[in-house]
C-alpha cells in the first residue's frame, strides 16, 4: 500500500475557536476548488481545536494559497503549513516550526553558491553558514544550515526525500539546537537513545506523533550559528553526523 498523497492538503493553524467549516472554506476557495474543509474539534464538547485539515484539488491550489500569505480571518492572521508526508509525521522534528535548515553530508566541494543555486529554488534565502572546526580553522565540521525568509520552505525541503547537489547526496532536517531539542522532548517524549542513534530520526519511536499532533501549536523559532569570519552564539545542532 502507497503513502497517501498529501500534495493537496494544508493545515490551517491558529484558527479561531468560532470559525466554522463553511467560513474556512469559503476563505480558501479564493485559490481554488476545496474538496475537503474539516475544523478539527473535541469529541466531547465539539468545541474548535484551533487548527483545519484543507484539501485542494490540485497541488497546484495548495502553492497559490501558500504563496498568497498572510492570510486574515475572524480577527485571527492564520498559520498554514503543507500536510507532512506521513513517514515525516512521525519525527520530532515535525513539531518544530523554523526558518532554518541542517544540510548533513555537505562537504567543502560544494561551495556556497552551490547550495544557493539549489536550494533556491525551494524560496528566499537570507543565510548560509559552513562552520569551521573551532580547534582547526583549516577544517570544516561537515555540515552548513541555510536560513530562508520564512518557515514553508524549510518544510519543502524537509519533506522531500532526497537531495543531490553536484552528485553529492544531503539529508536535510529541520535545524534545532539542543535547548530547542530538549523542550520538544519534554513536550511530545520521544526515545532519547534513538535520537542518538539516528541523526535522521527526531524522536525514534514516538507514539504521539500524529497528524493531529503535527497541526497542534508549534514551537516558534529556529537560532542562529557561526557564520565565516564572526561567531555567533548557539547551542550544538541536532541532526550533525559524527
Amino acid at each position: 500500500m502507497g503513502e497517501e498523497d498529501t500534495s493537496c492538503k494544508i493545515i490551517v493553524r491558529n484558527l479561531s475557536f468560532d470559525s466554522k467549516d463553511e467560513d474556512v472554506k469559503a476563505f480558501y476557495e479564493k485559490w481554488g476548488t476545496v474538496e475537503e474543509c474539516s475544523v478539527k474539534r473535541h469529541k466531547d464538547s465539539q468545541k474548535s481545536k484551533g487548527f483545519a485539515i484543507i484539501k485542494y484539488e490540485k497541488s497546484d491550489e495548495v502553492e497559490e494559497a501558500m504563496g498568497s500569505r498572510p492570510h486574515e480571518l475572524d480577527g485571527r492572521t492564520l498559520e498554514p503549513h503543507r500536510a507532512a508526508p506521513a513517514n515525516y509525521v512521525k519525527k520530532l522534528e515535525a513539531r518544530h516550526k523554523c526558518n532554518e535548515i541542517f544540510i548533513g553530508g555537505w562537504v567543502p566541494e560544494l561551495e556556497e553558491d552551490d547550495l544557493r543555486e539549489y536550494f533556491g529554488q525551494f524560496g528566499t534565502i537570507e543565510e548560509i553558514a559552513m562552520p569551521k572546526d573551532k580547534k582547526d580553522e583549516t577544517k570544516y565540521r561537515g555540515f552548513a544550515t541555510i536560513k530562508f525568509d520564512d518557515y514553508d520552505p524549510v518544510d519543502i525541503c524537509v519533506y522531500k526525500k532526497h537531495h543531490e547537489v553536484k552528485e553529492h547526496k544531503l539529508d536535510v532536517t529541520k535545524y534545532i539546537n539542543r535547548r530547542k531539542m530538549n523542550e520538544l522532548k519534554e513536550r511530545y517524549g520521544g526515545n532519547r537513545n534513538n535520537n542518538r542513534n539516528n541523526s535522521n530520526n527526531f524522536g525514534g519511536n514516538d507514539q504521539a506523533a500524529l497528524l493531529e499532533a503535527l497541526a497542534a501549536t508549534l514551537l516558534g523559532g529556529g537560532g542562529s550559528m557561526q557564520q565565516s569570519g564572526r561567531k555567533r552564539g548557539r547551542g550544538k545542532p541536532y541532526g550533525r553526523r559524527n
